[in-house]
C-alpha cells in the first residue's frame, strides 16, 4: 500500500495486544519426522539418539526463545483428529469490532462404560499395575521398568 491512494488506512489500524496473563499456545508440526527417522535409521519407537535429538532441539528453542515458560508434548494425535470429535466453533467481538475465535473441543467417549466393565483392572490408580498388565498382555513390549528413564513418558 506504500504510495497508494489506500495509505489512509495505515493511519486507522490499532495493533493488537494480547490480553495479560492469558497463553499463547504452538503447536509445531514435525513433518515428515517419519521420513527422517527411515532416513537416519532410528529404532523405534525410543532410539535414544532421536530422543537426544529432539532434546537438544527444544533446549536450543527455549534458549533462543527466552520468554518461553512451558513446553509438553504428549501425543502425536491431537484430539481434533480423534474419532467422535465434535468441533464447536464460536466468534465473539472484541471492544474493538474485531471478531476472535474460540475453538472448542470436545472428545465424546465412543467406546462407552461397557469397556471399562470389561476391564476394570486398567483402572487401578498404580501405574505399575497398569505398566505390568500391559507388559503381560503384549508379547513383543518391554516393561517400562526395564527402559531409560528419558525414554518414559511423562503424566502430569
Amino acid at each position: 500500500m506504500a504510495k497508494s491512494k489506500f495509505e489512509y488506512v495505515r493511519r486507522n489500524e490499532q495493533d493488537t495486544f494480547c490480553l495479560p496473563n492469558c497463553w499463547i499456545v504452538v503447536r509445531i508440526d514435525g513433518k515428515n519426522f517419519s521420513k527422517f527417522s527411515d532416513d537416519h535409521k532410528f529404532l523405534k519407537p525410543n532410539d535414544i539418539r532421536a530422543l537426544d535429538l529432539m532434546n537438544k532441539a527444544a533446549s536450543t528453542v527455549i534458549k533462543e526463545f527466552y520468554d518461553i515458560v512451558f513446553g509438553i508434548n504428549y501425543n502425536n494425535e491431537l484430539p481434533i483428529y480423534r474419532k467422535g470429535t465434535t468441533i464447536i466453533k464460536k466468534l465473539i467481538p472484541d471492544e474493538n469490532g474485531k471478531i476472535k475465535s474460540t475453538v472448542l473441543i470436545l472428545n465424546e467417549d465412543i467406546i462407552g462404560d461397557r469397556f471399562w466393565k470389561e476391564h476394570p483392572e486398567i483402572l487401578n490408580p498404580k501405574a505399575k499395575v497398569k505398566n505390568n498388565l500391559t507388559y503381560k498382555k503384549s508379547s513383543n513390549s518391554q516393561n517400562i521398568e526395564n527402559l531409560p528413564e528419558v525414554t518414559k513418558k511423562l503424566f502430569i
